[in-house]
């Protein structure tokens, strides 16, 4: 009987065995085809610390039936979160805020010295045009540059029609050789050192001539001047020949006091300032008179209200 029960139980036993024994088998044939169960089994070994956990960085996901090989320079880059920035409106200017440019030129300086005391209590920026060889010339030079102005030869050229005397070849004319031209303007221009351009005096007939002025414009492009037309005559061939010589060149837009009264000197200031403010830049001229020196002294406040800032016109004409 005793027999009988050990036979059964080691029966049992065989079988359990057999049982364990093809379980296994099939775990290790399981777990050599299955990378999941492996990174199971291995994490499940270890114990890791918080600094031991690696953290998996995301990568943009790429939907593509057919992806070319990942060059190096063109491997995804990491997701890093940015914190949003808030869009800032840019400031664009009105155009009361938008700054225009305006340059004041003052004619006929070397008669006298009596507005030189303008040049030191106006602090901004007036061109000086003095005429060459006058009584006062070489005094309101000297005035302006310690004042810090900017000096200019108010070049006499020949008008078409003109009253007033002159010394001989004291006007540029148009039946001078180009030789004789260029050999008075460089004398004077020898005789004033310190001027950075030159504007005409009179010259309607003159700057309508083609050989006058570009016997002139030779001379300036030479000695590295500037030109301002005055803008006498309609006809004027002075900026297209400026533009041919690359020669820095500007023109008058207003004449301020044509009519030498306050009011309408500063309805010509108020016409000026409309003009820059349109075109971002304008150029006026005025004379050597107590009258316009003042209105101008006292306009210029008003100018700078309305955005306007007076420069030279050697930097006007590089805005």
């Amino acid at each position: 009987m005793a027999a009988r029960k050990s036979k059964k139980q080691d029966l049992r036993n065989f079988i359990i065995f057999a049982l364990l024994l093809l379980v296994g088998v099939q775990f290790y044939f399981l777990y050599q085809s299955n990378e999941s169960l492996r990174n199971f089994v291995l994490t499940s070994s270890k114990t890791h610390s918080p600094s031991q956990v690696p953290v998996k960085k995301s990568r943009p996901v790429v939907e593509s039936s057919s992806v070319a090989p990942i060059k190096e320079e063109d491997k995804p880059v990491d997701v890093v979160a940015v914190a949003p920035v808030k869009a800032t409106a840019k400031k664009v200017a009105t155009p009361s805020q938008k700054k225009s440019y305006v340059a004041l030129v003052i004619d006929d300086w070397g008669y006298s010295t009596k507005n030189c005391q303008y040049l030191q209590s106006i602090s901004d920026p007036i061109t000086v045009a003095v005429l060459p060889s006058l009584p006062h010339s070489d005094d309101v030079m000297a005035c302006a540059h310690k004042a810090g102005k900017e000096i200019v030869l108010h070049l006499p050229m020949e008008a078409h029609n003109n009253s007033d005397e002159y010394p001989p070849d004291y006007l540029l004319k148009t039946d001078m050789s180009p030789l004789k031209i260029d050999r008075l303007l460089s004398d004077t221009l020898d005789k004033m050192p310190l001027v950075s351009g030159v504007n005409n005096h009179m010259g309607s007939k003159a700057t309508e001539d083609k050989m006058v002025m570009t016997t002139v414009f030779k001379q300036l492009k030479h000695r590295g001047l500037f030109f301002m037309d005055s803008k006498v005559t309609a006809k004027s061939v002075c900026e297209p020949l400026a533009l041919q010589a690359n020669l820095p060149f500007a023109a008058r837009d207003v004449f301020l006091d044509n009519v030498n009264e306050a009011s309408a000197i500063e309805k010509e200031l108020e016409a000026l300032v409309r003009l820059a403010k349109k075109h971002g830049k304008a150029i006026a001229i005025g004379h050597d008179r107590s009258l316009t020196l003042q209105v101008i002294e006292k306009y210029i406040p008003v100018l700078k209200e309305q955005g306007i800032e007076l420069v030279t016109v050697k930097r006007y004409i590089k805005i």
